[in-house]
């Protein structure tokens, strides 16, 4: 498979929308969490959405690539601060 790296502005796009994503699945699991319970399956799945996606950005800071690395700390500080 052919391989095309992300252009610097790709890629800071990209970790606008993670670090949103992020923010947003947090805060429907926590939304769900607080009306449903902990214990319904709504409540479940939206923890379950949260945890796919951090695994996502973990596997993507993985990659070798030099600008993901970088990249996924803003995200991952982005997303905490907000």
């Amino acid at each position: 498979m052919k391989y095309h790296p992300m252009a610097e502005e790709q890629r800071t796009i990209l970790d606008q929308d993670l670090a949103t994503i992020m923010k947003t699945l947090s805060d429907i699991a926590n939304l769900l969490n607080a009306c449903y319970g902990d214990m319904d399956p709504r409540a479940a799945r939206a923890e379950e959405l949260h945890a796919a996606a951090q695994r996502l950005l973990w596997a993507m800071s993985r990659e070798t690539t030099p600008p993901s690395g970088a990249g996924l700390r803003r995200v991952r500080e982005m997303s905490t601060a907000m």
